[in-house]
This record gives structure tokens, C-alpha cells and sequence, in this order.
């Protein structure tokens, strides 16, 4: 049995950034090795939405460029996309997998890369007027009275650093609808760096050790959502 579905894929867990109400905590120096990215595409039917995340994406495109021609390679289609970058750096390899993605995408109004311009960052507007050459790019906060402290999330050094307001609680499970021959979460599948399945996308790399279900090396992802539920 195939899934379909979001996926989203935790590319690295390294950054270029040090901000203090990252929900992450302290960065890591891992990238999510590719046999990770292999084995996890080739559980996928078709993915709606593929988000890459991190740490920060924008340091390893090699690994986007990987995870489009393994889906090329199992035939794997993709609807749309979404990353978020922080514009420390855009490099040409960067921009090429960007474009590569944009054009594997078969729905290109789900294509989405927003760059950070919050108080928290640096912003680059050299590097931002390099990404706006995408219809795509946007702002991820765009509203004049935006309260960025109330939407930070209580994990990784948010917590630490007392900075966070908004109420949070994790997903403990993945929801999903089952068909003939596939199985669709509701919401989407977390693989982070290690292989782990996780529920909730919005945890500190710690928080990930409680709340993961499984491992792909260990277990199929259907597997894991499923358990239980017969």
C-alpha cells in the first residue's frame, strides 16, 4: 500500500543563524542522509505538497536536487512545494534547485517559497530581490500589526529564552483516510534528519525524541499510521 499526501522533509539541521526564539534549539551539524530520502519517496504514491525545512534548506540544495530525481526516478508526482529561507545565502545552486522543483511541480499555484523579514532576522535585500526573479516568493510576514511574539511556538530556544506567547500543543498522531490501494494522512508525514516519523512539524529537535512514532529504517510509514487503528 502506497501514501499520498504532504510530506515534509527535514533536509538538515544545520543553519547560518543563531536566533534566539528558534524553536529548533541549538543547530546540529547533520543533513539528512539520501538513502533517508530514497527510502521515504519510494513509500509515496503521489505527494500534494513537498515542504523541505531545517535548520536552514538554502545550505544543502544538493539535497532538493536528490529528492527530485529520485521522484523523477520512482515516478513520484509532485502537486506543489513550499520552503521557507532566511536569505542569509542564496546561491545559484540554490536558485537552480528552486527552479528544478517549480518545473517537476504539476501544480504550479502550490508552489510556494517565503523568505523570513521578521524582527529576529537579518534581511538581505540583495538576496531577496534574487528569489522575487520567482512569481512565487513572498513575504512570510506581511502584516503591519503582525505580533510576532505571540506567534512564536513554546519549543527549542523560544522556551529557553522565555520569548514565546502563543498556546501549543503538539500532535501526538497522524490522522489519515484509507483507500483501495493508498493511504492519505490528514495533515501530512514529518521525517526528520534521522529517519524518525514524527506527527507535528513544530518541535525542537529534543521534543522530536518524545513525539516520534517510528523509523524508516525500522518501519514503513503506513505502518506506523496505521498502528492501532485496525
Amino acid at each position: 500500500m502506497k501514501l499520498q499526501g504532504d510530506l515534509v522533509l527535514e533536509i538538515t539541521r544545520n543553519c547560518n543563524m543563531s536566533c534566539e526564539h528558534c524553536l529548533r534549539g541549538e543547530k546540529e551539524n547533520l543533513n539528512m542522509p539520501d538513502e533517508t530520502i530514497i527510502k521515504t519517496i519510494s513509500q509515496y504514491e503521489s505527494i500534494s505538497t513537498i515542504t523541505f525545512t531545517g535548520g536552514e534548506p538554502s545550505l544543502v540544495p544538493a539535497k532538493i536536487m536528490k529528492t527530485i530525481e529520485v521522484c523523477k526516478g520512482l515516478k513520484v508526482l509532485i502537486g506543489g512545494f513550499y520552503i521557507a529561507t532566511n536569505t542569509k545565502m542564496v546561491t545559484n545552486e540554490f536558485i537552480r534547485a528552486i527552479m528544478e522543483l517549480y518545473l517537476y511541480c504539476d501544480e504550479k499555484e502550490m508552489c510556494c517559497l517565503d523568505y523570513s523579514n521578521d524582527m529576529y532576522h537579518e534581511i538581505d535585500y540583495h538576496n531577496i530581490d534574487l528569489l522575487k526573479a520567482f512569481s512565487f516568493t513572498n513575504s512570510k510576514f506581511i502584516e503591519d500589526n503582525y505580533d510576532y511574539n505571540y506567534e512564536v511556538i513554546p519549543q527549542g530556544m523560544a522556551a529557553i529564552n522565555g520569548l514565546a506567547c502563543k498556546n501549543y500543543e503538539p500532535n501526538k498522531e497522524i490522522e489519515y483516510e484509507e483507500y483501495e490501494d493508498e493511504i492519505a494522512p490528514d495533515g501530512y508525514v514529518y521525517i526528520n534528519v534521522k529517519g524518525d516519523i514524527l506527527p507535528d512539524c513544530d518541535l525542537s529537535y529534543d521534543s522530536q525524541e518524545y513525539y516520534k512514532l517510528g523509523n524508516i529504517y525500522d518501519d514503513s510509514i503506513v505502518d506506523v499510521i496505521t498502528r492501532g487503528k485496525e
